[in-house]
């Protein structure tokens, strides 16, 4: 082979080359921005799940305040009247709230809350007791249900505190 064929071989070696290191960079950076967006991927859809949990939050910490307005304006018409152990709603109507077994629409179209009130029992000392002891009229336990749908399945957050007639009214 003479002078001038061994320069084409190279030269055409020295293009060859060049495509396959453009092929494989080009390849390193499409798996790179593949995992860059798979990991935005799962960034958006954990700031969604993490954006719900704390809207539910709020509407669980809202339904405990509002027992505790309910309490303060009336134990026995609110409080004192309502069957124990049955799920009932929400609702804010004239400044005020109120319970209801009515079945009320989803807040912001996403999500179901629910108050239960319970019997609270005290032993001979007065310390709240679970089973045994006497029941006390003028305590509940209060637990607030905040339901929604994701993509999982539905998800529930509850925030449970005991509530006391504090005023005797």
């Amino acid at each position: 082979m003479n002078d001038t064929g061994r320069r084409q071989s190279f030269t055409f070696l020295v293009r060859g080359v060049s495509l396959v290191e453009a092929v494989v960079a080009a390849s390193i950076i499409a798996v790179g921005l593949m995992g860059v967006a798979a990991a935005y991927t799962a960034y958006v859809r954990s700031s969604a799940v993490a954006g719900k949990s704390a809207q539910a939050m709020y509407l669980a910490d809202e339904g405990l305040e509002a027992v505790r307005i309910m309490r303060d304006t009336s134990w026995t018409a609110s409080l004192g009247a309502f069957p124990m152990d049955t799920p009932r709603m929400f609702v804010h109507a004239n400044g005020t709230w109120t319970a209801t077994s009515t079945p009320q629409p989803e807040i912001d179209g996403t999500f179901f809350r629910t108050v239960t009130f319970s019997a609270v029992n005290r032993d001979a000392s007065s310390r709240i007791t679970t089973g045994a002891g006497t029941v006390d009229p003028n305590t509940r336990l209060v637990v607030v249900n905040v339901s929604w749908l994701g993509r999982s399945g539905t998800t529930t957050l509850s925030i449970s505190s005991y509530v006391s007639n504090l005023f005797a009214n």
